[in-house]
Parts: C-alpha cells; sequence; structure tokens
C-alpha cells in the first residue's frame, strides 16, 4: 500500500498489555493504514520512568511511520491501558500520554484496555448488553449494559483465575508436587524440563530459587493448554477451573448491574484464548449456561487495538460508523496483524 497522506486525518489507537503494546492508524474513511508494537507495560502510578507513555510513543511513532503518517495529523486518540483501573487514574494518564504523543491531554481518550478489546468482538456495534473476558498475562473482566452503564473488574481479580499467570505457576506446582510425591503424575514434568532445558526438577527448582534460571508463569500456559489438549487429567482439571472462575465474573458483573437474568454477548479475547486456549472459551461458556446466564458465546474477531480504531470511527461519525466505513475496515485490517483468528 502507498503511504497515506501526511496532510489527511486520521485516528490513532494503541493497546497496552502485559504482553505487548500495539498501535494501529486507520482513516476516518475506515482504512487501515499501519500498525506497530512496542515492549509490554502495566500504567503504574509510581511510574518515575513514566514507561507507560514511552512505550505508547514508540508504538505510536512507529505505527505512523509504517503508515506515512504526520503525527500532528491525528484527529482522535484511544488508548486502552492495562493498570488504568482507578477512575481518578485516567486523567493524569491522559496527561502523561498527551505529553509523549504531543497531543492536548482533553483531546485523548482513555479507558481500561479490556473496554476495547470489548468492542473488538465484532466490526458491528452491539446495541444490547455485552461483556468481556480478556484473558491473556493476566485477566481482566468487564460488563456494560445497554444503557452505558459499566462493571469493570480491574485489580478485583483473583489470583488463581490470573489468566496465563495462573495457568503457567499451576502447572510448575504440579510439577514439583509430582517430584515431592504430593501429587500426581503429570506429563506437564517432561514438557516444562524440556522447555526450560534441564534434566531433572530439583536442578530446575534450585536453579529458579537461586535465581540462575529466570522464568515468566505465563510462558509456561502454553505448556499446560497443550497437556489439556493431549488429555492430560491435571492439565485438564486446571483448565476447567479456569474456566469456571472466568465465568463468575461475568455472572457477578451482571448481578452488579442488575442484569441478571437478562441477554448478553460475552466477548471471548486474549493470547491466552488462542491456539491450544481457545477450548477454554466453550468450557467458560458451558460454565456460564450451568450459572443461568443467558448469554452468546462471541469469539473475538479483531486483536485489542482493533477495537480502539472501532471505537474512534463510532464517535466520529456520531454513535455508530457506517456500514461503508466497517466495509473499508474489515478489507484493509486483513492485511495487517489486527485479526485475531486465522484467516478461514
Amino acid at each position: 500500500m502507498s503511504p497515506a497522506s501526511p496532510h489527511a486525518p486520521f485516528l490513532l489507537g494503541i493497546d497496552q498489555g502485559g504482553t505487548k503494546t500495539h498501535a494501529a492508524a486507520c482513516g476516518v474513511d475506515g482504512t487501515v493504514l499501519g500498525q506497530a508494537l512496542a515492549g509490554p507495560v502495566i500504567f503504574r502510578l509510581d511510574d518515575p520512568d513514566n514507561l507507560s507513555s514511552v512505550r505508547a510513543r514508540e508504538a505510536a511513532l512507529a505505527a505512523l511511520a509504517d503508515a506515512g503518517l504526520a503525527p500532528s495529523q491525528a484527529s482522535g486518540v484511544c488508548c486502552g491501558a492495562n493498570g488504568a483501573d482507578w477512575e481518578f487514574e485516567h486523567p493524569l494518564l491522559a496527561r502523561r500520554l498527551g505529553q509523549a504523543l504531543d497531543k492536548p491531554a482533553e483531546g485523548l481518550w482513555l479507558l481500561n484496555d479490556c473496554l476495547v478489546a470489548m468492542r473488538a468482538g465484532s466490526l458491528e456495534k452491539s446495541q444490547g448488553h455485552q461483556a468481556v473476558l480478556c484473558a491473556g498475562t493476566g485477566l481482566n473482566a468487564a460488563v456494560r449494559a445497554a444503557d452505558g452503564r459499566e462493571a469493570v473488574f480491574g485489580y478485583y481479580i483473583r489470583s488463581r483465575d490470573n489468566a496465563a499467570t495462573a495457568l503457567g505457576q499451576a502447572a510448575w506446582e504440579a510439577v514439583w508436587s509430582e517430584a515431592a510425591g504430593l501429587g500426581p503424575a503429570t506429563s506437564m514434568t517432561e514438557a516444562i524440563l524440556r522447555h526450560a532445558n534441564k534434566p531433572d526438577v530439583e536442578t530446575l527448582f534450585m536453579d529458579m530459587t537461586e535465581r540462575r534460571y529466570a522464568w515468566r508463569p505465563s510462558e509456561w500456559s502454553p505448556l499446560l493448554l497443550a497437556a489439556a489438549r493431549e488429555g492430560d487429567p491435571v492439565a485438564a482439571g486446571t483448565a476447567e477451573r479456569m474456566a469456571r472462575g472466568m465465568a463468575d465474573y461475568v455472572a457477578a458483573g451482571m448481578k452488579r448491574l442488575g442484569l441478571a437474568g437478562e441477554p448478553v454477548d460475552v466477548v471471548f479475547t486474549g493470547g491466552m484464548l488462542k491456539g491450544d486456549g481457545r477450548p477454554l472459551i466453550s468450557r467458560a461458556s458451558a460454565a456460564l449456561a450451568a450459572a443461568g446466564v443467558r448469554h452468546r458465546a462471541v469469539d473475538a474477531l479483531y486483536e485489542p487495538v482493533a477495537g480502539a480504531l472501532l471505537l474512534l470511527l463510532d464517535r466520529h461519525y456520531g454513535g455508530e460508523a457506517p456500514a461503508e466505513a466497517l466495509g473499508r475496515f474489515a478489507e484493509t485490517a486483513a492485511r495487517f496483524t489486527l485479526l485475531r483468528q486465522p484467516a478461514g
């Protein structure tokens, strides 16, 4: 695609999470123009290095360079920020981000990251009740009523439900439990030792304890999900508990908003729910049904950053983007990495 005119108005979306910072740009006609990635970040009030804004600027400038755009021409900016869970944090983050992007804070739209992920569920804007389960490095969940009221869980996530981080920790506990004679045998032992390139569990445990081996629990989540797919009972049981735990947040959010018994679209998104993690969607959907939640499961079509762009398009057109703009968005998003599901 040839570079866009640097003087044409465009929209800039940013999604910040524990796995990556993702920025993308599109024209007000819906044409996706560029995208780029930067490192992971979680927004914190006490951040002397202002890392969230640094990462956002890195990703945004790279996305605009990819599109041949001038930063000053952005007519709208929307950022979904991981860790921006208290309302009072949003103005502070907007000021920091505005300084990083040379934009007035008043022109920035700041949301919790799971809300942009909710909009990325499908091309069309939902007119009914919606919920989102965003399972990546960590879990976040939210419910939005059709009248705009929201229940965002933010920091209120149980450690055992914390998506890939919790699954990786559970995989390790299952492995050392087997080694200590405290738990049953599991195929995850061989998988983790192979992944860590260690001869036995004792060596791995000592190296972790002495910090000779650095690990992030989320990196072992795929090993557990693969073992669950292959029928390992320990891994399968853990995956089932994760699915039931995820369903709890939707049920609780519906109750908090006085929507119990009403139908809701539940958007499933995040890196943990791809590949071997995709069966968690049907498991969580079954748990929702068992809890009496009338719902339609939506396996998110787009990456969360696309939700930031779609929200901006909706706002640009006074509430909902027209079909022509959405059609252009769908066509051009496929040329970049904005489609979350594999083609076909």
